[in-house]
């Protein structure tokens, strides 16, 4: 009966140590108002091959759980255009310390854009003057459209 006892009792400690955790073993795009990142894109073929600009990246909502997520991202371009489309991110790996490999998925109706190659880590950049800060940073590689983009953002 002893050892059903402490088994019971070390379930219970690993459920409540479990829930003391981080939400997420993945580093995931930051999500809200007040949080965009700063892109630069540009057309690596096809036939925008080299038409390149920034943009801002908002990401409105992003729900789901550790292996899919759903969600609502705003691009605002140089020219003050905007488009709101749905994503979806899944399928994520490891691809270093804090740093997350995932497919992306703009969900249009005709042709949806695919990026196998879909990358959100936090990685630190030295200050010119000492210390360093931390970013977030959005890597789209390997998208259907052709179109690569790096954006980024300070880690807060």
């Amino acid at each position: 009966m002893k050892s059903t006892s402490r088994s019971i009792a070390l379930i219970g400690l690993v459920f409540l140590l479990a829930g003391a955790l981080p939400a997420s073993a993945w580093t995931w795009p930051i999500v809200g108002q007040g949080r965009e990142y700063q892109c630069h894109w540009k057309f690596l073929d096809g036939p925008h091959k080299g038409l390149n600009g920034n943009a801002r990246l908002l990401y409105k909502s992003l729900d789901g759980n550790d292996y899919l997520r759903r969600g609502d991202v705003l691009n605002t371009y140089d020219d003050g255009g905007t488009r709101e489309e749905r994503i979806t991110v899944t399928k994520p790996v490891s691809c270093g310390p804090r740093c997350t490999k995932f497919e992306y998925t703009v969900n249009r109706p005709e042709p949806a854009i695919q990026c196998q190659n879909f990358r959100a880590e936090i990685v630190e950049i030295p200050r010119p003057f000492g210390g360093t800060i931390e970013l977030s940073r959005l890597t789209f590689d390997g998208c259907s459209n052709y179109v690569y983009q790096t954006c980024s953002r300070p880690n807060r």
